[in-house]
């Protein structure tokens, strides 16, 4: 349910603390317009504009769930068979946080042309996700056994999916507090 995922998954001591000290460095949180792509519960709202920001996810309870702790924020359930039905260059930033590793390849295909439409000529999709690391055997088996995404994916992986729509950055690799490996990426229009 939402509200078990709130306390579950986004405890007090946040595990993903770590994601929010890195966003206001990269985006002028009070000024761009903010797509929050599998917004789920609306947990990095409090961090933008509400006027600038817009949560998407397919979940209706999750959204429902997150409009009522964040009434002034937009939030829909917009997502279907790969399309996003909102215009084109209307977002600055996309943000993608643990998302893709609950997606099956072929749909993230389906996702990234949608991402360049949607996104403004200078803007960026700033993707944090959980995953594989050669050097972390303890994590990546945690990860595994403990996550309900079946796709946590390697660096090269993720990577790969967007080489023929953006240029991609590393901006850190991380391990978090509850036994997680995350990669910090962004992608602009190549």
């Amino acid at each position: 349910s939402p509200w078990m995922y709130h306390h579950f998954a986004y405890p007090r001591w946040n595990p993903l603390a770590h994601i929010m000290k890195h966003l206001p460095g990269r985006i002028a949180l009070d000024r761009e317009r903010i797509l929050d792509f599998g917004c789920g519960i609306g947990h990095f709202t409090h961090l933008f504009n509400p006027v600038g920001y817009l949560g998407i996810d397919v979940d209706e309870n999750r959204i429902r769930f997150a409009q009522k702790r964040n009434p002034s924020h937009r939030f829909q359930t917009v997502i279907n068979d790969g399309k996003i039905p909102l215009e084109d260059h209307s977002f600055d930033v996309i943000l993608v946080c643990a998302v893709l590793h609950h997606i099956p390849d072929d749909h993230i295909l389906l996702y990234l042309p949608e991402f360049k439409r949607i996104l403004a000529p200078s803007g960026a999709v700033l993707i944090f996700e959980p995953c594989i690391f050669p050097t972390s055997r303890f994590n990546n088996f945690f990860m595994k056994l403990f996550d309900d995404g079946k796709y946590i994916r390697t660096e090269d992986e993720y990577l790969a999916f967007c080489l023929d729509h953006f240029n991609t950055s590393v901006h850190e690799k991380f391990k978090t507090s509850n036994f997680y490996n995350v990669l910090f990426f962004s992608a602009t229009s190549a």
